[in-house]
């Protein structure tokens, strides 16, 4: 009998470790799938908070998607209004066709805005950045980055040391920004 119950407990403890590790179950009525893709079309106003890493959430055609993942996730906003997107590490974040894109993640993000009014980013180490066709690109790079900064009104490209401090990256091409 006691084995029966501890293989019992094994079992439902693998199945719970299981769904935290695929993210974004902790809500019965989750837009995610047991994959831990994350779906919003033809809502208004998304809110997804993910736990567990590799998340994929696909926000298309909302006015507002408000995206919170891992590690390892994949944040797509598409043909929306705003996008408030925010990761850890290994992250990739795509905005394309809306008004603003504002976006934090860690370490080696690959964040891209385009055909976007404003995108706003900070970024940690060894992350790549990429605004096309974009009226303002801000980014924030803590360690080193490089930013592709091609047809846009402005590129405002920031190098954020350790203790806060700030200064210029190098500039190649007239729209490559390379930061340490």
């Amino acid at each position: 009998m006691h084995h029966a119950v501890g293989v019992a407990w094994s079992r439902t403890l693998s199945l719970l470790l299981l769904t935290f590790w695929m993210g974004c179950h902790d809500d019965p009525h989750s837009l995610c799938d047991d994959e831990g893709v994350c779906r919003c079309q033809g809502l208004d106003v998304c809110e997804i908070d993910c736990e567990g890493e590799g998340c994929a959430v696909d926000c298309d055609a909302l006015s507002v998607c408000d995206a919170t993942c891992e590690d390892g996730c994949d944040i797509d906003c598409n043909d929306l209004d705003d996008c408030d997107a925010s990761c850890t590490d290994d992250c990739r974040i795509e905005c394309s066709s809306l008004s603003t894109c504002r976006a934090g993640c860690g370490e080696r993000c690959d964040y891209s805005c385009m055909s976007a009014s404003d995108c706003d980013v900070v970024v940690g180490d060894a992350s790549s950045v990429n605004c096309h066709s974009v009226g303002s690109c801000r980014v924030d790079c803590e360690g080193a980055c490089e930013v592709d900064c091609s047809n846009a009104g402005s590129c405002d490209i920031r190098c954020v040391a350790e203790d806060g401090s700030t200064s210029e990256p190098e500039v190649f091409d007239g729209s490559r920004y390379v930061c340490g």
